[in-house]
């Protein structure tokens, strides 16, 4: 057998090569390779090996098989043509018409024509690497339309040979995704990023090994370690971060030693997996990776600009009311009024009524005779109990020719008396009959028409709200009222109402933050502010629809709210719920810094101390130092800052349990910048900090003195940042100490002596009995 009958096919790696009209030719996928007569035995092991290599996706060892054979043998083409190949990812593979087709398994960003194999190729292999270029530029368009990653989980899904037998890696990999997710990170995890059944895993995978900042490889094997898949994955990584990229690994392990792993990855930041707190190193590790810069992006403001509309309307059209010729007035009008009067007041309503038609039919001008007839059709004998019914009013006729008849005094009692009447007891009606008559005041109708809108916010009624606000002409007030009408129908659900009273808002104001607010809330499907909040915190991921209402400007209410919401919390949750909820409580207040104005810096200030120290309090030492970044950016002395660093390094949240690094502090970068910005700013009054550490030496000698120890020290109930006079009430809580331990020994010592006593009698008696014990195996009892 000639020596190149014993090659392996380049393209598909079967044995089975032919010499065809000067090439060599694959019985099975019939690919055409080069043919060298010379080609040596020690050229044939090699390239076979490396193509075995290559077909097993071993890319890395193939290629470097490939360019070891050609160190020796530059002249061999196929080793060449192999290079070329690993160097690009390509595996042929069969297609469904049984053509074998390159498949790509590791993109390359370099085009073909300028790799360096390329210019060696035989006409036949840049035939077929052009085919492959294509291929690449295929995908490197499928990459384009990939969001970017930050993190790419790295590990092996299923054991060896079974496909629905997930490893221990798979199931660390969806917590770590989960609370990565929860950072508002975006994660590269396979199970859920290459889900679907459309999905091309290469684009996918290099456009999240090309963006993620961060790799995290789990590992409980070298086997899961080295496998295939996983390899190429973490291999492509090394790569960039040789190139000098800004790329940062990690590795989770369990089950193996550290300095097992392969060379690559032992120097890299290894967390095991068997620690309980792994988890929480984890998500440190990469809150400091993805925070260690200030991120102090500023939204600008000013950019929209629209003209407010004025309200049109307001003037209410009076009604015509009759006109009555002035006739005499008989003598016996007054006398029979009030005799009627009588009536009225005995409630005798039917004779009044048939008496006050008499009169009116004599003069009917009778201003006094309409108001009575008014009134006792209503059955009230005077204005004072018209005033407290709660009759509705069904006829306005008589109270008309009252008004219509009278002298200007008359007309002002009617109406005075009426209005007191809208105001105590508004129904539309009456409130529709009061502003249309002759002689009612813009001030008057304005004032009634509060009366009105105040009982249409109790009863929702529409139809109430609707006429009170028709005779709004102030555009202010037009507006606040129809906000408030809608909060409070959208309050009892009752939403298409809402937004018609939204929209009459914004036809007029389309930059009315409130009312903007309200529609959001209307399409989250949430009632009041309260249900708003709490869907923000929990639910509310993306904030690009919440950011649109501050386009007009800033939202002080509404920033202010959701910042309070995310520091009104229970900080003692236990740690399981602790780890989900402060993650989005972070990620909505770092929204909330973003917006705010630029020339707001005092404001930003305010709300990042706040959540810091929450923070501080609540032990968050990962996420801290982030926000203390953002406030020596704006305020470069801020000393308590510069101090709040030094406790995040020693993860304490309280200045006085520094004295367990008392020897240390001089030396610490942060608490001297603390000290001497302190000084700045200060410079004749005392420096605390100085203080604080002067007097650390007078504790210790303290609690030597007192035999307290410094965690014992620590317990006696300082406050949080209680820096002056620190030594001072040291003394003082150690003097209360001692009280307690005296007081407690005094009451031991009452305890104890009747306990000795007893003990001393009881063994007298014991003693006097003696012979009672003789002879007796005592190893019985036992």
């Amino acid at each position: 057998m000639a020596i190149w009958e014993q090659l392996s096919c380049p393209t598909c790696g079967s044995n089975g090569v032919e010499l065809v009209n000067g090439f060599l030719c694959c019985k099975y996928c019939k690919s055409k390779h080069t043919y060298n007569e010379k080609i040596s035995e020690d050229e044939v092991i090699s390239l076979n090996a490396a193509t075995t290599a290559r077909q097993l996706m071993r890319l890395d060892d193939a290629q470097e098989q490939y360019d070891l054979l050609l160190k020796k043998y530059p002249d061999n083409t196929e080793a060449n043509w192999g290079a070329f190949l690993c160097s690009y990812g390509i595996i042929y593979e069969e297609d469904y018409d049984g053509t074998f087709k390159p498949t790509c398994h590791r993109l390359n960003e370099r085009p073909v024509k300028k790799s360096p194999y390329y210019g060696k190729l035989t006409e036949e292999s840049k035939a077929r690497a052009d085919e492959i270029e294509k291929l690449r530029l295929k995908i490197m368009d499928e990459v384009k339309k990939i969001q970017p990653y930050d993190v790419f989980i790295c590990y092996k899904q299923n054991e060896e040979g079974k496909t629905n037998s997930p490893t221990r890696e798979a199931k660390w990999a969806r917590d770590v995704y989960e609370s990565l997710k929860d950072l508002g990170l975006k994660v590269f995890y396979a199970e859920k990023s290459l889900s679907g059944t459309n999905v091309d895993y290469e684009p996918h995978i290099y456009a999240a090994l090309r963006s993620a900042k961060l790799m995290i490889v789990l590992a409980t094997s070298i086997e899961h370690v080295n496998a295939t898949w996983v390899a190429n994955e973490w291999k492509r990584y090394v790569k960039y971060v040789r190139e000098g990229e800004d790329k940062t690994i990690r590795v989770v392990y369990d089950g193996i030693e550290a300095y097992d792993l392969p060379k690559e990855l032992q120097n890299k930041q290894a967390i095991c997996h068997d620690d309980m707190h792994w988890s929480e190193a984890l998500a440190d590790s990469v809150r400091e990776l993805f925070n260690k810069a200030p991120e102090l992006v500023r939204k600008e403001y000013g950019k929209v600009k629209y003209a407010k509309k004025q309200v049109s309307h307001g003037n209410v059209e009076k009604r015509d009311l009759p006109v009555f010729e002035k006739t005499s007035v008989p003598a016996s009008e007054a006398t029979n009024l009030n005799m009627i009067e009588e009536w009225m007041r005995l409630k005798k309503f039917k004779p009044a009524i048939a008496n006050l038609r008499s009169v009116i039919s004599v003069n009917n001008a009778c201003s006094r005779g309409y108001w009575n007839l008014f009134l006792c059709e209503n059955g009230c004998s005077n204005a004072d109990e018209f005033f407290n019914s709660n009759k509705e009013i069904k006829d306005f006729k008589n109270l008309e020719n009252a008004l219509a008849s009278a002298d200007d005094k008359q007309r002002s009692t009617y109406l005075s008396v009426l209005e007191k009447r809208v105001k105590r007891s508004a129904t539309l009606a009456l409130f529709e009959e009061f502003i249309s008559l002759p002689g009612t005041t813009e001030t008057q109708i304005e004032d009634v028409a509060r009366v009105m809108y105040r009982k249409s916010l109790g009863s929702r009624d529409r139809a109430l709200f609707d006429s009170a606000l028709k005779v709004i002409k102030d555009t202010e007030t037009y507006i606040e009222w129809n906000v408030e009408f809608a909060r409070r129908l959208l309050a009892y659900g009752q939403k298409a109402d809402a937004e018609k009273y939204l929209d009459a808002v914004l036809n007029l104001d389309e930059g009315h933050q409130e009312a903007l607010l309200c529609k959001y809330m209307i399409k989250l499907g949430v009632k009041n502010e309260n249900e708003f909040v709490h869907y923000c915190l929990y639910k509310l991921s993306d904030y690009s629809e919440l950011e649109k209402i501050y386009e007009y400007g800033y939202f002080t209410h509404l920033s202010k709210m959701l910042f309070d919401a995310c520091l009104d919390w229970n900080w003692a949750l236990k740690e399981s719920d602790f780890s989900k909820t402060l993650p989005r409580r972070t990620k909505l207040v770092d929204f909330l810094l973003s917006i705010i104005p630029q020339n707001a810096n005092g404001q930003y200030l305010e709300f990042a101390r706040s959540w810091v120290e929450k923070l501080l309090l609540a032990g968050a030492y990962g996420y801290v130092n982030k926000y203390l970044g953002q406030i020596l950016t704006l305020s470069p002395n801020d000393d308590e800052a510069y101090l709040q660093r030094v406790l995040v390094k020693y993860k304490i949240n309280k200045p006085y349990w520094l004295i367990k690094h008392a020897d240390d502090l001089m030396e610490e970068e942060d608490y001297l910048n603390a000290l001497n910005a302190y000084a700045a700013k200060y410079p004749n009054a005392q420096n605390p900090y100085m203080q604080l550490y002067s007097q650390f030496d007078y504790i210790l000698e303290l609690c030597k003195k007192e035999r307290v120890t410094v965690a014992e020290f620590a317990s006696l109930g300082f406050d949080s940042y209680s820096l002056k006079n620190l030594a001072k009430t040291a003394q003082a809580k150690f003097a209360e100490a001692a009280r307690t331990r005296g007081a407690d020994k005094k009451k031991q010592s009452a305890i104890t002596v009747p306990m000795i006593i007893s003990f001393v009698v009881f063994a007298a008696v014991m003693l006097m009995n003696f012979d009672f014990f003789h002879g007796i195996d005592l190893t019985e009892f036992a």
